[in-house]
């Protein structure tokens, strides 16, 4: 009886097909035909191990594991197992799942990478046990010279108006080759193939990058072929052997705009707390800055290069701050992501969330940078804050002799910035110190004096006051410090605009610094002026500090006016200045526009609303931040909806709080005005 229950059991317990272990050939099928890749599978006791070839470089799937679900037939005979092999890489949101067909000899299935907040990329996959050249080809013929086409290209791409630089050489196999290509944006990383009477094909396979080349040797000696990338990017290329084809500078891509100061630039961590690039922590050392995302593979070879960089100086003086680009605009999904890309390569260094990936909007949230060229960036500061350098792109460890030449320059830089002197305080630190400031949102004084301890010490006093007794007591008190453009008041950080000669509060456009020895009106590059139509002109001038001080003055005149009774001087103005402003909500410089946003809200200016709910998307958080604080003042109830979206979901812990003060006033506020 018991031996009859074992036969039953046996057979009622389907049967797991595993995949074989060895080397596989698969494909993905891409919209240029296949894409092969190789990989093998082995076993390290109950855990799948597999790693992915592309010429020399071996990537280790960091979880591959079995998944098996038991399939009753229609007819209610005998259940089954079918079981999948997945691939998953975590740090780029991808994942190979496939299943386990004739007797573990095949797998069908599909690659899937996330590729922004709503798509992912997909591709058909296939793969057959056994190993075979990764293209297949025709043999050369004997005794016929053919046309290699091993060497170095000069490249152009059909869609891309800048040159790139393809290396091909030989390898093991049949007509093996390997090879990448080299972009002002950054490397194909390791292509492998095959190459025979004169016709090429290299692919790429990491997880991430999904590379398809095909090309032929032309009757003058160039190439020409076809380029794939994805599942819908697709090109054609030409190449003339060039052995001395060099990319453009890599230093020359993009610049840093001096009119921003690093107080202005505040991220979250990817904790979620708001850190000021103008932060204490950074004072005095030499910095870099890593515009970078998880996605994008050649930011991680950067980052494994960076963490090395980090621990060899970080005990001379360096600091290296992740400006992390990731594709949801989802806090918690983006920040996981994030600190898988700088776990992965051991980075110890801080990482900040500054947005989303596209290019538009990262451009929005660093407007420092004149453009955000590619995916790394890598800007050098020096101790003073005053930017040396900025590289776009970067040549891995794919490229050979490419790589070792940045990692060379990575280090010259580097040791040239520790080397240089403590900077000496600055023309613009005694300007700052040699005079009373007053703070028109506060409504107070601030003065400085040097300390026995040798620093600088601010002192704030209330201004008097008409409708109750002045303060006589400091309202605050502390330690002052100015690096550079950044002046640090205590847990107040500035940035002081030596163009219009006052300190601003990048976390608040209202909140102010002006010299109490000139009145509060604009003051640009030694030049103040208070007349209306000066300051009318001012708002279409070319001079982003013009235009943006002229908008705040504008609307301190209109409510001011307002305020004040006819007695003593109001009513002055016509109502209909405000329109003026209308423009300067869609200027393309952010400061200007998150100060119109502002000055929208103060002067009630119910013609902004579309262009300030529009705002609420924009990459720069500012800009958000005040849009979402006068749409408050607006009462404007059609946003509502969106506004408690951002006060729980938006990425900048002050547009939270700000997104949520507003849609509480909207809960209770009466009917927008008509």
């Amino acid at each position: 009886m018991l031996s009859v229950l074992f036969l039953l059991v046996a057979i009622q317990t389907p049967a797991r097909v595993e995949p074989r272990t060895g080397e596989w050939h698969a494909e993905l099928t891409s919209p240029n035909g296949p894409l092969p890749f190789t990989f093998d599978l082995s076993r390290d006791g109950e855990r799948l191990v597999t790693r992915i070839h592309n010429g020399s470089e071996i990537v280790e799937v960091p979880d591959s594991r079995l998944e098996w679900i038991t399939r009753t037939s229609a007819d209610g005979g005998p259940s089954d197992m079918l079981g999948f092999v997945v691939f998953d890489f975590p740090h780029y949101e991808a994942q190979v799942r496939a299943s386990i067909e004739d007797g573990g000899s095949t797998l069908t299935g599909e690659w899937r990478k996330r590729a922004g907040p709503d798509r992912w990329t997909t591709l058909p996959f296939q793969a057959r046990a056994g190993s075979k050249a990764r293209f297949d080809v025709e043999p050369d013929e004997p005794k016929k010279i053919r046309p290699t086409v091993v060497g170095r290209w000069r490249v152009r791409f059909e869609k891309d108006d800048l040159p790139a630089v393809a290396i091909i050489e030989s390898a093991s196999g049949q007509n093996g080759i390997t090879g990448t290509v080299l972009t002002a944006t950054g490397d194909y990383r390791y292509l492998a193939g095959n190459a025979s009477r004169g016709v090429l094909h290299l692919s790429c396979f990491d997880g991430a990058h999904a590379f398809l080349f095909a090309g032929e040797v032309q009757t003058d000696g160039t190439l020409k072929g076809t380029f794939s990338s994805g599942d819908r990017w697709t090109d054609t290329w030409t190449a003339v052997r060039d052995e001395h084809a060099q990319l453009p500078d890599e230093m020359s891509h993009a610049h840093w705009n001096d009119g921003f100061g690093l107080a202005q630039l505040a991220y979250p961590d990817l904790d979620g707390n708001l850190v000021s690039l103008g932060d204490a922590r950074f004072a005095g050392k030499v910095r870099i800055l890593q515009v970078t995302g998880s996605w994008c593979p050649n930011c991680h070879d950067e980052t494994e290069l960076l963490a090395k960089l980090d621990h060899e100086y970080q005990g001379k003086g360096l600091s290296i701050t992740a400006l992390c680009f990731e594709l949801t605009g989802e806090h918690g999904r983006d920040s996981a992501q994030a600190k898988k890309l700088l776990g992965r390569h051991g980075a110890q260094y801080l990482g900040l969330l500054c947005g989303r990936s596209d290019r538009a909007l990262a451009q929005q949230a660093l407007p420092a940078l004149d453009t955000v060229f590619a995916f790394p960036m890598t800007v050098f500061l020096h101790k003073d804050g005053r930017v040396r350098a900025v590289h776009a792109g970067f040549s891995g460890p794919a490229t050979g002799a490419e790589y070792d030449k940045l990692r060379t320059q990575f280090h010259s830089i580097i040791d040239e910035l520790i080397a240089e002197p403590q900077p000496k305080p600055s023309i613009q630190a005694a300007q700052i110190t040699g005079g009373l400031w007053r703070d028109e949102r506060d409504r107070t004084f601030t003065s400085f004096e040097r300390g026995e301890d040798g620093a600088w010490h601010f002192t704030s006093l209330e201004m008097t006051r008409f409708d109750g007794p002045t303060r006589t007591d400091p309202v605050d008190s502390g330690i002052a410090v100015i690096d550079g453009s950044t002046v640090r008041l205590g847990s107040t950080v500035l940035f002081y605009d030596a163009h219009a000669d006052v300190m601003l509060d990048a976390r608040d456009v209202a909140h102010r610094y002006t010299p109490a020895s000139r009145s509060p009106f604009p003051h640009v590059d030694g030049a103040g002026y208070s007349e209306m139509p000066l300051i009318l002109e001012g708002l279409t001038s070319t001079d982003v500090v013009r235009r943006r001080d002229s908008t705040f003055y504008l609307a301190l005149q209109i409510v001011q006016d307002r305020h004040t009774p006819p007695e003593f001087g109001g009513g002055q103005l016509d109502p209909g200045l405000a329109v003026n402003l209308l423009p300067l909500v869609t200027d393309a410089d952010v400061q200007v526009r998150a100060t119109a946003c502002w000055a929208a809200g103060v002067v009630g200016l119910d013609k902004a609303i579309p262009v300030l709910v529009a705002s609420l998307g924009h990459g720069f958080a500012p800009v958000r931040r005040e849009a979402a604080r006068a749409l408050g003042s607006l009462h404007a109830v059609d946003a509502l909806a969106q506004l408690q979206k951002m006060s729980t979901e938006d990425d900048d812990p002050l547009v939270r709080e700000r997104a949520g003060a507003s849609a509480q006033s909207l809960r209770a506020a009466p009917p927008a005005r008509k």
